[in-house]
Order: C-alpha cells, then sequence, then structure tokens
C-alpha cells in the first residue's frame, strides 16, 4: 500500500535523470528498491537501468550482481546483451559469490526461463 503515490512515482523519474552517476553499489541498491514498488510500470525505467549497468557489471561485487539480477528478473525485463553481461561475469567470478547470491540469480535464471545452455552461451 502506497501512502504517498506521487512522491514514489516522482522518484524513479528523478533517478533516471541521474543514472549516468550511480555506481554499481548504487544502481543494484536503487534497482532493489524499486522493484518493490507494485503497481508503478518498470519497463522505461528498466530499460535505462539497464543501459546503465552494462558497462559497469564489471565492476559491481558479487552482491550487486545478484541483487541487479534479481531486480531486473522481478521487472520481467529481458535484454539479451545486459544478461549476456551478468551471466559472464557471475561464471567468471562464481567462486567468489556468497550461496545466498549463488541462490539470487539462480532464481532470477528461473524467473527468465533461463535453460542451463543459455547460461553457458
Amino acid at each position: 500500500r502506497v501512502a504517498d503515490k506521487p512522491l514514489v512515482t516522482s522518484m524513479p523519474a528523478a533517478a533516471r535523470l541521474r543514472l549516468d552517476s550511480f555506481g554499481p553499489q548504487d544502481l543494484s541498491n536503487f534497482s532493489w528498491a524499486i522493484s518493490t514498488l507494485l503497481g508503478y510500470d518498470h519497463g522505461p525505467l528498466a530499460a535505462d537501468l539497464a543501459a546503465s549497468a552494462a558497462p559497469k557489471v564489471s565492476s559491481m561485487a558479487p552482491m550487486h550482481i545478484a541483487s541487479f539480477t534479481w531486480a531486473m528478473s522481478t521487472f520481467s525485463y529481458f535484454d539479451v546483451p545486459l544478461i549476456a553481461g551478468l551471466q559472464s561475469e557471475t561464471l567468471w567470478r562464481v567462486t567468489e559469490f556468497r550461496a545466498r547470491d549463488v541462490a539470487i540469480v539462480a532464481w532470477a535464471y528461473a524467473v527468465w526461463e533461463l535453460t542451463s545452455d543459455a547460461m553457458a552461451a
């Protein structure tokens, strides 16, 4: 239940103007927080988040990769280049991931209905 709908809908719009200044943790935290808003059209914001995050994936900590991947899947946003980058970085650094991070990424892949063949590609 949203107490102040104008405020909740204006926050993503304001953040979209500043996404270029968001670091990896900022992108992860913001995308997670916004993904929990019910009744908000995440499509345009998800596209902007994906564009901003794509070049920063390699500098994300494992927990931020997991959180960002989860948020994108809850948006039902499927961007092949972004997902390929997230998958590649996850596979490259999987030994750095905590069990919780691996579970979060696996859940996101299940939401996207990615197969093991798609993840290995």
